[in-house]
């Protein structure tokens, strides 16, 4: 008696590949980035080409290519944030009475 393909056990699930849909942290171009950030190609660029303890990290592919990821971005950019007015805590800095900042 002939089976009918119905009939057969279903055969094991076997992936060839594995597909990943979701960047979490992704790579970005300065183009990338600069639409992601706000910030000019040439603001960066200048950034990235600051002194090594301020520079915005990157990875340099071949002569030209620059990709930056987009946490480091986000965690050097975190530098920079500021609560208050500005103009408030430099006045505090130079009289000695800042305070550290909330972490």
């Amino acid at each position: 008696m002939s089976r009918r393909p119905s009939d057969r056990p279903a055969a094991p699930a076997i992936s060839e590949r594995v597909a990943i849909l979701t960047m979490l942290d992704p790579y970005l171009s300065l183009r990338a980035l600069s639409k992601y950030s706000g910030v000019s190609v040439r603001q960066l660029q200048t950034y990235i080409n600051a002194a090594p303890s301020d520079a915005l990290p990157c990875y340099r592919h071949g002569k030209h290519r620059v990709v930056i990821r987009r946490s480091e971005y986000d965690r050097w950019a975190a530098r920079f944030r500021t609560v208050g007015r500005p103009s408030l805590l430099t006045v505090l800095r130079r009289v000695g009475l800042d305070t550290p900042p909330l972490s």
